[in-house]
């Protein structure tokens, strides 16, 4: 049977092009005849610009203006895009139906927010996780928007635009249930956790990645308890220098309900603060819901291995005897 490659099923011709760049693609095949034409300007499920470099500004010149079904773009990455003109391109960069959205080193401007608002309706997946520059303002606008979306289910943010210092002019609640918030040189601030939990009362994941607790207080969130329901929670600290009873009473207060816990500690600990038989006996007995903990951490070499060690299994026995899975990572 004779065949041609331009026969070849729309799912084939999807799969090629996933190993070629948008430029590339439309180069080599486009007018080759009306099919692949509109394979080619029907199917560009994820786009990707970033800079003002030479793939950036074929997309904008060559394949945006010409694209048949904007809807069918779900993915979009932004990156170091602050060179792009945003306001001439404003229809070009219109992809009602986006679901998943990274966003990276990018300037923070009022031409940005309105372009994140036109993208945003349909997002369920957001990541802007790298540094984002701007003032606290826009910053702070831009949290706010975030927080409004109606279908948005996971949230990558970096630490220090989470970290407002003051509540937010919203009244809706977010329907969140993963985030994750990155900040490896940042420290994060219990009460400003407290005041974004707010609008969170659905979240069910919570994943902090940051360089130390602050655990200053202020009259504004004293009285504020926390109603999410949170079951799993990873902490990824740089030290600690806080103590355990300090940490586990952050835990209590803030996530009370949680059923997996995680610490992760990316320098050795100094003391067997963090292995304390009784200590850990009063925590869990206070986390009815709680059934398994990963402890992520090493010894210094100050402490006795052996000592430590001994330590490890009694927590672990410990755990057992309450039906407790417990792991250890050395």
């Amino acid at each position: 049977m004779y065949s041609k490659i331009e026969d070849l099923s729309i799912e084939l011709w999807l799969e090629i092009f996933t190993y070629l760049k948008i430029r590339h693609q439309f180069n080599t095949f486009l007018n080759l005849n009306k099919r692949l034409n509109q394979i080619l300007l029907s199917y560009q499920p994820h786009i990707t610009l970033k800079n003002n470099d030479e793939d950036t500004q074929y997309i904008l010149k060559y394949v945006s203006p010409y694209l048949i079904h904007r809807e069918n773009v779900t993915g979009l990455r932004l990156e170091n895009t602050n060179k792009v003109d945003l306001i001439n391109n404003e229809k070009l960069l219109y992809f009602p139906r986006v679901a998943t959205l990274f966003l990276h080193r990018l300037h923070i401007t009022k031409d940005f927010l309105n372009l994140f608002q036109q993208n945003s309706t349909y997002l369920r997946y957001l990541n802007i996780s790298s540094i984002v520059s701007g003032d606290k303002i826009m910053m702070h606008q831009l949290l706010e928007i975030i927080l409004s979306l109606s279908n948005l289910q996971t949230l990558h943010l970096g630490l220090r635009m989470s970290m407002s210092p003051i509540q937010l002019r919203i009244s809706s609640k977010s329907p969140i249930k993963n985030l994750k918030l990155i900040g490896l040189n940042e420290n994060f601030f219990i009460d400003r956790l407290i005041i974004l939990l707010q609008y969170l009362p659905y979240l069910q994941s919570l994943h902090i990645i940051t360089n130390q607790i602050n655990f200053i207080s202020t009259k504004n969130t004293d009285n504020i308890s926390c109603t999410n329901s949170i079951s799993s929670f990873t902490l990824n600290i740089h030290e600690f220098i806080v103590s355990f009873v300090q940490f586990t009473n952050f835990i209590l207060r803030i996530i009370p309900y949680v059923q997996e816990l995680k610490i992760i500690c990316r320098s050795p600990v100094q003391n067997f603060d963090y292995l304390n038989h009784r200590e850990w006996i009063m925590f869990i007995q206070s986390l009815p819901n709680l059934k398994k903990i990963t402890l992520d951490i090493s010894r210094s070499n100050d402490i006795d291995e052996q000592i430590w060690n001994k330590k490890c299994q009694m927590l672990i026995k410990l755990m057992i005897k309450n039906h407790i899975i417990l792991q250890i990572v050395k």
